[in-house]
Formats: structure tokens, sequence, C-alpha cells
């Protein structure tokens, strides 16, 4: 009797050592933290460059000295497409590895004129998620390079416009290597010189009135999240002057509304209200901004890609609309002011 006491008493204390050793080593896996590099930029872009010329970038993880990969993406934000600089590996990260808290550098050229901006992604080298953190540059122009005249040409065209302005403003011009007469001109009798306080003649030159900020152009991106999908674009219908519309109610729940893409007729500062997130952000004239719907407005640390229709379909009004309002300012002449309203149907 009393050895099977002992041996009951032997195996409880075997069971309970065991179940302290287990809950402390539960313990300390729970506690373990796994520090993910975080990637941001160390250099300023400008706001604009010409194509061809040279786009330099650098970067790095200030709180990761362990070894890192970088993905790079150039965003044609008139497009919504991108492009990867590491083409040829597998998830398009660079093979090498780095130390995450040196910096890095790289230089991109683009060919074609537009908007673009560049997303950095960082992972932990040599795993398989898909990134760790990422960073994107502020969106920058590149533009053809201006065509110049040749001097002779544009100072021959000075002078010319010398003398025609000279004509306009009724002073008398020479002939090339005459002399102006000396003495006073005497006015034709019957005709006095004007006093002052006399009419004042109009002011030559001046400006026009220009016209309030339009859209020139507007539609959606969208992309149905199947495997190998891309992005499709669709119009919306001007309604009336100032409001434009688009029925998505057909569409599937699990597409998603990645893009609104516009063009202003003049350079504008446009505020715009998604679903009550206000952003505000800058056009040139006719050139096609790209905006992530709702990436842009929430600045969210993991982009998603887009809003799926299901979730827009809770934010919807009477009418079963998701509605973007637009408040255009004319940089040049900040009392030109438009308002739009973009009509998103899709219940």
């Amino acid at each position: 009797m009393r050895k099977n006491i002992k041996r009951i008493a032997a195996g409880l204390l075997v069971l309970f050592t065991l179940t302290i050793v287990l809950q402390n080593c539960f313990v300390s896996a729970k506690t373990v933290k796994i520090t993910k590099p975080k990637v941001i930029l160390t250099s300023n872009l400008k706001k604009e460059y010409k194509v061809g010329e040279k786009i330099t970038i650098s970067f790095k993880s200030p709180n990761y000295s362990g070894k890192v990969q970088y993905r790079v993406k150039i965003i044609d934000l008139n497009k919504g497409t991108s492009t990867e600089l590491y083409k040829n590996f597998p998830r398009s990260y660079n093979k090498t590895y780095v130390n995450g808290n040196l910096n890095q550098k790289i230089t991109i050229q683009q060919n074609k004129a537009g908007s673009y901006r560049v997303v950095i992604y960082i992972k932990r080298a040599g795993t398989s998620v898909s990134y760790d953190g990422y960073v994107q540059s502020s969106s920058f122009i590149v533009r053809a390079a201006a065509v110049n005249k040749p001097a002779d040409n544009q100072n021959n065209n000075e002078n010319k416009d010398k003398k025609e302005e000279n004509k306009g403003n009724g002073e008398a011009t020479q002939p090339e290597g005459s002399t102006p007469p000396s003495g006073e001109i005497t006015p034709p009798t019957g005709e006095t010189t004007p006093s002052s306080g006399g009419v004042t003649p109009p002011p030559t030159g001046g400006t026009n009135p220009v016209g309030k900020i339009e859209l020139t152009q507007v539609y959606l991106l969208l992309n149905d999240n199947k495997q190998g999908s891309t992005k499709y674009q669709m119009n919306f219908n001007k309604d009336g002057e100032n409001s434009y519309s688009i029925d998505l109610s057909n569409v599937p729940d699990a597409t998603s509304l990645t893009n609104v893409c516009l063009a202003t007729s003049g350079k504008a500062k446009l505020t715009i209200d998604y679903t009550g997130l206000t952003k505000d952000f800058t056009t040139e004239a006719n050139v096609l901004k790209s905006i992530r719907i709702p990436y842009d407005f929430m600045g969210w640390d993991n982009p998603p890609e887009g809003a799926t229709l299901a979730s827009c379909r809770s934010e919807v009004d009477s009418s079963g609309n998701v509605i973007i309002s637009i408040k255009a300012v004319d940089l040049s002449n900040s009392a030109n002011t438009n308002t739009f309203t973009l009509k998103i149907k899709v219940k």
C-alpha cells in the first residue's frame, strides 16, 4: 500500500514539475517580441524633373541593424500602374542582403512625362513575408524639356518688340544712324498739349478674367481582386454643370475601388471629402491626378488594395450613393472657386 502511495506521489510530483516547466516555456515564448524593420527616406525629392533626368533616392531602416531586403516600386499616378525596380527576383526584392541601418541609394530615370511616386518596401532578409514596412515619396512631375530658340533670333525678336513698344507709346522712332532733331517740337496750330487733370487714356495690356476651374477628366480605377487581375477604368457621366455619377450597383462586393483619377483646367488646390475624410491635393493644369481610395485619406501603415464595394455599401446615402465632394480653388486667382459632386452608386 505504501509503495502505491509513493508511486502516486512520485507521479504527481513529476506531473507538477512538467506543468511548471511547460508554463515557463509558454510564458517565455509569449514574451519574445520580434523587431520588424521600418524604412524612412533620408533624402528629399524635387517637385519637378525633366524627362531623362536622374532621380536619386536615399533610404534606410533606423531601428534595425540586421540584414534586410528592399523592394522599389515606381507608381505612374496618371495611369494608375506601377513598375518594379528589381524585376528578376522573387517578390521583386533585391538579391543582395544589406544592413538595415546603413544608408542605401538608388537612381532612376523616367523617359515619359507624367506624375509619379516611389514606394519602398522593406523586409527581414530571407523571410517569406510580403513586407515588414514601407515608405512612399511625395509625388513629383516629370516634364518634357523645353525647346529654346536660337540666341540670334531671340535678340532680333527682342529688338523688334522694343521698337513696336515705342511706337505704341507714341514715341518717335529714328532710322538707325540718324540724329534726333534738337529743340522742342511746337504743336500744330489749333492743337494744344494735354494739361494736367485731363482724361488719362486707358492703360494698355492687363489680364483677361480667368474662368472657374473645371474638371477636364474624371474616372475610377477598380480591381476585381481575382488572381492575375489588373485594374480597369470606368468613366463618370456628367449629370449637370458640376455633378458627375457612375453606377456600380451591379459590380460584385469583392471588387475594390482603388483610385479616383481627375484632371483640372488650371493649377488648383482641391479639398476632397470622401465619406467624412477630408484632405487637400494640388493639381497642375491638365495633368492627371490619381488619388488612392481610401489610402491617401487615412494614411494606413499597411496599404489596402482600395476599398471593397462591400465596405462602400455600408456608407451610402439614402439613394445608395457614396458621395465625394470636391472644392477647387484656382491657385493663380484664389477668387475663382468651384465645387463638384461625384456620386458613386453602389447599392
